[in-house]
């Protein structure tokens, strides 16, 4: 295969170029206006990221680029060219929903070049929240958080029986004993809803910065 080499560009790692499709005459003047990069945000990223693995993830975008690069080196993994902006925008979309899935740890960014022809950037904005509101949501109603509301109300009801029969006449030892039980089960479910309420809590700011609001599952008031 051919290697296409654009301006101001340095080729890092393993041979990283592949073609697409059929390549202009000249190259060297066609570079597309738009690339996806996908970069780590840090060196431990960048040290977990191995060349194949950002190979696959590539190759499972359905949006496929014009031409596209995989670096084994540096903050940049790897650069994906298209030519117009939407289909840019949908392979961001696509690698941000990867991560999200915890596929990947890179970041995706759209840079345009210096000519590159007018564009959306309130689209792209509304696009991320979009998605980023969507996974947020889908997390409120993870059946691990069901899970835990359920085993809260368990522990409720387990107080409410052991209450019960603490206010019966009981001998000293079995009265310690259903003290005790009921002393466990409160701390049970005090760390429970502390774990949940702060999950909860982080989940709203995320949508409070996102631009939306979300209706609170716990109040202060509330009795369980």
């Amino acid at each position: 295969m051919r290697r296409v080499v654009f301006p101001d560009h340095r080729l890092e790692g393993p041979p990283p170029w592949w073609e697409r499709r059929p390549l202009p005459n000249n190259p060297r003047f066609q570079r597309p206006a738009f690339a996806v990069l996908l970069l780590c945000s840090n060196p431990t990223v960048r040290r977990a990221v191995a060349f194949a693995d950002v190979d696959e993830l590539v190759a499972s975008c359905p949006f496929p680029p014009a031409q596209f690069a995989i670096n084994s080196s540096g903050p940049v993994a790897g650069r994906l060219f298209y030519d117009l902006h939407d289909d840019a925008l949908d392979a961001a979309l696509f690698f941000w929903g990867r991560r999200l899935d915890g596929a990947h740890l890179l970041t995706p960014v759209i840079e345009p070049a210096p000519d590159a022809p007018p564009y959306s950037d309130a689209e792209e904005k509304g696009r991320l929240k979009t998605l980023f509101c969507g996974h947020i949501q889908g997390l409120l109603e993870y059946q691990g958080v069901r899970l835990c509301e359920r085993r809260i109300d368990e522990v409720s009801d387990e107080i409410k029986n052991v209450s019960l029969l603490l206010g019966r006449h009981n001998r000293l030892v079995k009265f310690t004993e259903l003290r005790d039980k009921r002393t466990r089960l409160e701390a049970e479910r005090k760390q429970l809803k502390g774990r949940l309420s702060e999950f909860h809590a982080a989940m709203e700011c995320l949508l409070a910065r996102l631009g939306e609001r979300h209706e609170k599952a716990f109040s202060e008031e509330e009795e369980w």
